[in-house]
């Protein structure tokens, strides 16, 4: 969604109308699930995705038609071998997808988004509620009213009024509300997916940065050394952090619950200093990098030190998937893959949707 929104962003300051295509609703399986979100700016560039595919290419071929037309719609596809039109889009589901066209110069519009980006900073909630006037199948050229509810129930957006009988309930997002009189609003968190929290900036440590904020995770990473922990090589990071010394560094980052402790420093007394005050948090996730052998060094001094093997089982090491990786790079990859099992095992599975290759 981050990405989405400075895209939005980039649009309005060049004054370049563009497009959105969300997947609202799904049943069965489709390439993605609801909240799904791309973007197509007049000039022809694209942000996000919708699925991939024959899927996403017909929805870029609405959206096409949404900014020649300055028109907005609402169309369902069926993934079942008689309508999908391609063996690509044999998923056996079905997807409904909302196509706004949005003028760059709309009233309000440039601080909207500033508003919603906000939203999605650490420790923000909130949830972005859009109003879809229009039933499947039909269009409109009317303006598409976006509102921001904050976790305080402070509202900002659109001068219309939100509909009435809305249940903003962040156990049930992203979410399609539709009355009887063919209205609907469609609701979706904005919250980052998870602070991961990168101690060490050397190469593994800037892959993971990378990668993570790739993935839309809310990076940020802790080194001593400014040479290494600046915006110049670590430009996807939220948050760089240059301290004395790894023993106060926790204290600044404060993990959270459902945060994630990435332990990849230079040398495995910083990474024993780290990983002894990652256990003192209440982050979901703590990985340390390194040899079976250096793992259990530092184990065994951190059971000296008065930690149980409770404690010690939090830790993922050596961290990252096995694929067989040795470079920074692979390292890296297969470090991010890990965060992202850790965060779909974290999520209620009503929340999630089964899904297809597109």
């Amino acid at each position: 969604m981050r990405h989405i929104l400075l895209a939005a962003l980039d649009a309005i300051e060049r004054r370049i109308d563009f497009a959105l295509a969300k997947v609202i609703r799904v049943h069965g399986s489709s390439p993605r699930k609801a909240g799904a979100t791309l973007t197509l700016m007049a000039d022809g560039r694209a942000v996000g995705t919708v699925g991939g595919g024959e899927f996403e290419a017909r929805t870029m071929d609405l959206m096409r038609h949404a900014l020649a037309t300055r028109t907005s719609h609402r169309v369902r596809f069926t993934f079942d071998g008689e309508h999908a039109g391609s063996p690509a889009m044999i998923c056996g589901g079905e997807a409904e997808v909302f196509v706004e066209f949005a003028p760059w110069d709309a009233p309000g519009t440039k601080e909207f988004q500033q508003s919603a980006l906000s939203s999605l900073k650490r420790g923000a909630e909130a949830q972005m509620v859009t109003a879809i006037p229009i039933g499947v199948g039909e269009h409109t050229a009317e303006r598409i009213h976006h509102w921001i509810v904050t976790a305080k129930g402070v509202r900002i957006g659109a001068d219309a009024e939100m509909p009435a009988g809305i249940v903003l309930c962040a156990s049930h997002v992203p979410q399609l509300y539709e009355d009887e009189a063919g209205g609907a609003v469609f609701v979706t968190q904005l919250r980052s997916k998870g602070v991961v929290a990168v101690f060490g900036a050397g190469h593994v440590g800037a892959g993971v940065a990378k990668l993570a904020a790739y993935v839309d995770f809310h990076v940020v990473v802790v080194d001593d050394r400014i040479e290494f922990a600046n915006k110049e090589r670590l430009p996807e990071a939220e948050e760089i952090i240059v301290a004395d010394s790894f023993q106060d560094a926790m204290k600044r980052v404060k993990p959270l619950t459902g945060d994630a402790v990435v332990i990849v420093t230079r040398g495995h007394e910083h990474d024993k200093t780290v990983l002894a005050a990652a256990l003192r948090t209440p982050a979901s996730y703590v990985g340390m990098i390194g040899s079976r052998r250096k793992i259990r060094f530092i184990y065994d001094a951190l059971l000296q030190e008065g930690f149980t093997d409770t404690d010690l089982d939090r830790v993922s090491a050596p961290i990252g998937l096995d694929i067989g990786g040795e470079t920074p790079e692979e390292i890296a990859v297969s470090i991010v893959a890990e965060l992202i099992a850790f965060k779909a095992r974290s999520t209620p599975p009503e929340l999630r949707s089964r899904s297809c290759a597109g």
